[in-house]
């Protein structure tokens, strides 16, 4: 139940404290808008999962212990006591705000900061609300989201603005346009930040039957047999590519011609910015169904095609594009309409600024 600093040297009281669940979902758009905040000194607080993913902010982060698997009673009691901590060092370290990114994680210092009236901030990535941010959103002074919550409680209207979600590529989306190359074609397979075991199963199910002139980008999770896929695609003669993480995925996102993937906020506006089709199949366990409502607001623009867990139709989903290229050529357009020229880091950024403690 530690409340752990890593950084050792003395904090300057022009601080911004972020707060992000530990999942890639939550920290991404967290170190985005971080990356924009040069003149402050930044401290995240997040858990043991999410420390994994914060490059240079790990040296001066707080990590929390969060028992998330004991039950609700466990979760709660943890809560509290990281809360009571979070307090105590907001009393020491009284930062200018305060932004939360979602998550359990996130709830300790947003909850301490309001208690010590300390202006704070949320941010929601998905396009239904979660359960942290929704009990936060209480006394939160401003309350940013990525769409615009259909579910959003009424009562907390006046404080919500659409900001967009912050992803790591926001400064390349206006140089990019849809337009793979017509010499074979390419499809990327991705599971989130964790891979996904499902996915690669349905894309197993499909490989003897693709023509020889597909590619497949395919990223794997972790403890997956990396030896076992690769002799599949050999057998059939299936160009691949398979990596854990591709570090280039930039460059792949605006070659490919179709992406299969899970729904996470971060990979949908990723989808949008580079207007690339997919096929979506989002994780059934997903807490409140966000990954399904995130593939939604996709399929309703027309962007985007849902494959859900239970179905055995993914071959013949892809093979409906593969044959018609026209089809895809008018679901980039359409996640065109989707994307609004804003840069959500930025816009967060002057939230954050506009919202300082005096």
């Amino acid at each position: 139940m530690s409340l752990t600093h890593t950084h050792k040297g003395t904090i300057r009281h022009t601080m911004i404290i972020i707060a992000a669940g530990g999942t890639g979902g939550h920290v991404f758009p967290a170190i985005c808008v971080a990356k924009q905040i040069t003149e402050k000194n930044v401290i995240f607080a997040t858990d043991e999962r999410g420390i994994e993913y914060l490059g240079n902010y790990k040296k001066s982060a707080i990590v929390q212990k969060i028992k998330t698997n004991n039950g609700r009673f466990s979760l709660y009691m943890s809560l509290l006591k990281n809360t009571v901590k979070a307090v105590l060092y907001l009393a020491r370290n009284r930062p200018e705000c305060i932004i939360g990114f979602g998550g359990y994680p996130s709830v300790p210092f947003i909850l301490a900061g309001q208690f010590l009236a300390i202006r704070t901030i949320i941010h929601e990535q998905n396009a239904i609300v979660g359960k942290a941010n929704k009990f936060l959103s209480v006394m939160a002074k401003k309350i940013l989201l990525s769409f615009d919550i259909a579910n959003y409680p009424v009562c907390y209207r006046h404080k919500t603005v659409v900001t967009g979600n912050p992803t790591r590529f926001d400064y390349m989306y206006t140089k990019y346009n849809y337009s793979p190359s017509s010499k074979s074609f390419k499809i990327l397979v991705l599971g989130g930040s964790q891979g996904s075991k499902i996915i690669t199963e349905k894309i197993i199910e499909c490989i003897p039957y693709f023509p020889n002139d597909v590619f497949i980008y395919h990223q794997v999770r972790s403890g997956e047999n990396f030896d076992f896929l690769s002799k599949i695609y050999e057998k059939y003669g299936i160009q691949n590519k398979i990596q854990g993480f591709f570090d280039e995925i930039a460059d792949i996102y605006q070659n490919v011609n179709l992406v299969i993937s899970r729904s996470g906020a971060s990979t949908v506006f990723e989808l949008i910015g580079f207007k690339v089709p997919s096929i979506l199949v989002p994780y059934a366990m997903s807490i409140n169904g966000d990954q399904k409502a995130n593939a939604k607001i996709l399929v309703e623009a027309g962007g985007a095609i849902i494959c859900n867990e239970n179905e055995i139709i993914m071959y013949e989903k892809i093979m409906d594009l593969y044959n018609n290229r026209e089809k895809l050529t008018t679901m980039s357009k359409s996640l065109q309409k989707l994307y609004k020229n804003t840069n959500p880091s930025k816009i967060i950024k002057s939230f954050i600024n506009e919202l300082k403690t005096p």
